[in-house]
């Protein structure tokens, strides 16, 4: 009942300060209907160029639909929807989320069930030996480390073989690449620990992470456990925007979605379930590209009980170019839109994945990026309509919203808050080439030309987040 009384909360903030923006805004962003009937002489100019004309034309359009206050009521409903579900909704139930955490120590366990952690890797010379480092310096004593090679053409084998040979590390060889769901299930069925830990090879775990994970577990009822990936490359402004947005976007949806009882990622950075589960709801498929979001998504189907951990840290490396970011984006993407259309059918049956997995799903793919698209055509519309003023105003309050945001979730995870200063072009440039990059997901997946894209490694993650991850 209390998750609910902060979700109704939070929904009355939003109508509140949507309502006063309107109330602010329209006197400066009422368009004036263009009089497309009136005056009979000749054209006195040249006439206009084509691209000046689609402009003008859809001006015209525009202002016809949006010259009225019901009207442009209706489109402040649509964002205002929009915005209470995919942002202002998860800060109350984040904010209670750090609370049941705080406090919180590396935990003292009655025992130590056996762990493997499954490390997948192809070509990944340049991120491999970090990844292992950080792993064998785990404060955890029941672990074995695999790293599975997925027919790797360069020096990953080379790379892996004396930390093998001493016994350190199993290493299994795939003479041919799978992909990572079937390098999964090799290091799985290779294995007979508890729990099976999945970390990915450009990621370095902080020191008490596999510590963490196994306290989860000593609850019977825990089946999985997602950890928090966070940006261990922060070499440029691409990098550094994508650290906010995994605060933003990924990490403080977590800590809402764990108190909702719906996590939809157990991510494949960081992630942990048991092995009895992994058997009870199948092997990871290769009908979609995020492997990772199918599994979860059929575990809670099954009701099994999964928690996010903000104390169980992996860094990871981003992208470092806009291409890169890109490709790694489109197989997000298009693989989300894939698991909704695999798991659509009979979806009102699953508890809080119908009730609040589903429609979020349903919001985040196709609302959210069609209104924040139409907003920006807007306020072109209005710097044509030269209301400068009323755009003025209105980026300003939506930056102001922004910042609060930001704050939040840099607040929430403890990070560094030089980040809030990337806040204006996460809002006005980033978000909207992720949403041209999902809506050329999700025609690539309708085309049936969705596949795995590998990014660029760079073997970035720094001196620095090395010695944080053995903190």
């Amino acid at each position: 009942m209390y998750v609910y009384l902060m979700l109704l909360g939070s929904f009355a903030l939003t109508l509140l300060v949507f309502t006063v923006l309107y109330l602010v805004l329209y006197p400066y962003l009422a368009i004036t209907p263009p009089n497309v009937g009136g005056g009979s002489g000749e054209p006195t100019g040249p006439p206009p160029s084509l691209p000046g004309k689609l402009l003008s034309d859809l001006a015209y359009i525009l202002a016809f639909a949006f010259a009225s206050r019901p009207a442009l009521a209706l489109f402040y409903t649509v964002l205002l929807t929009s915005t209470f579900l995919n942002e202002f909704s998860y800060f109350p139930l984040a904010f209670y989320h750090r609370r049941t955490q705080e406090g919180r120590t590396s935990p003292g366990l009655a025992r130590f069930p056996s762990i493997c952690v499954i490390v997948p890797a192809h070509n990944e010379e340049k991120t491999i030996e970090t990844t292992i480092t950080t792993l064998l310096e785990q404060n955890y004593p029941n672990k074995e480390i695999m790293i599975v090679n997925d027919g790797s053409t360069d020096g990953t084998a080379g790379i892996v073989a004396p930390y093998a040979t001493s016994g350190r590390v199993t290493l299994l060889n795939r003479p041919a690449r799978g992909g990572k769901a079937v390098a999964l299930n090799t290091g799985i069925a290779a294995t007979s620990a508890e729990i099976v830990v999945v970390v990915d090879a450009d990621s370095a775990l902080q020191r008490d992470a596999l510590m963490r994970i196994a306290a989860h577990f000593e609850d019977d009822q825990v089946q999985a456990v997602s950890g928090n990936v966070k940006v261990g490359n922060k070499v440029n402004l691409l990098a550094n925007l994508q650290s906010l947005e995994y605060l933003r976007g990924l990490n403080l949806r977590r800590r809402a979605f764990d108190i909702l009882d719906t996590e939809l990622v157990v991510p494949g950075a960081v992630g942990a379930f048991r092995r009895t589960t992994y058997r009870e709801v199948g092997s990871l498929d290769t009908s979609t590209v995020v492997e990772d979001m199918d599994q979860t998504v059929k575990m809670v189907k099954a009701a099994k009980d999964i928690h996010y951990d903000p104390f169980v840290v992996a860094f990871t490396e981003v992208p470092e170019t806009l291409g890169g970011l890109a490709r790694q984006r489109r197989r997000w993407y298009g693989g989300t839109l894939q698991v909704f259309l695999k798991h659509r059918h009979k979806w009102w049956k699953y508890g809080p994945l119908s009730v609040i997995g589903f429609p979020y799903l349903i919001l985040t793919m196709f609302f959210v990026p069609v209104v924040e698209l139409l907003t920006l055509t807007l306020l072109f519309v209005y710097l044509y309509q030269q209301l400068y003023f009323g755009v003025m105003l209105a980026a300003i309050s939506i930056l102001a919203i922004e910042l609060v945001l930001s704050s939040a979730a840099v607040y929430l995870d403890r990070e560094d808050w030089r980040l809030v200063a990337y806040t204006p072009i996460y809002a006005f440039v980033y978000r909207y080439i992720l949403d041209v990059v999902r809506l050329k997901a999700y025609l690539d997946v309708y085309r049936g030309k969705m596949s795995w894209t590998r990014v660029q490694r760079h073997g970035d993650l720094s001196g620095k987040i090395r010695e944080t991850a053995r903190l």
